[in-house]
């Protein structure tokens, strides 16, 4: 950018609007972003198939990767349960099975599934 190189800070503003829109970018997710994505899919009913469940992966891959990455969230985040609660009824009762079936649901002290 020639701003950059004569060191110019007005050239430069002008040449970064040009390129990018704005001199510093509009935050695209929010904390929040998570919570309106499992909250529209099951409003909507929920995941029925792989289409709508690989739409899904990506959105949320792609908050969790810019929050991660703007250090919103640190670490390794858990959204397992949220996310089956996203996929409809018919979905989450054949995963139970299955799970159940490999034995890999872990079983309370009561006799109930975790």
């Amino acid at each position: 950018m020639p701003g950059y190189e004569t060191a110019d800070w007005d050239q430069l503003k002008v040449d970064m609007k040009r390129r990018w829109g704005t001199v510093s970018p509009e935050r695209r997710y929010r904390l929040s972003s998570i919570t309106d994505l499992f909250t529209k899919t099951q409003q909507e009913g929920g995941i029925r198939n792989m289409t709508q469940y690989r739409k899904f992966i990506g959105e949320y891959e792609a908050i969790i990767t810019y929050l991660k990455r703007y250090q919103y969230i640190q670490g390794d985040i858990n959204h397992n349960q949220e996310i089956l609660a996203s996929l409809s009824t018919s979905v989450q009762e054949s995963i139970y099975k299955e799970m159940i079936k490999d034995r890999a649901m872990v079983q309370a002290l009561d006799g109930g599934y975790i």
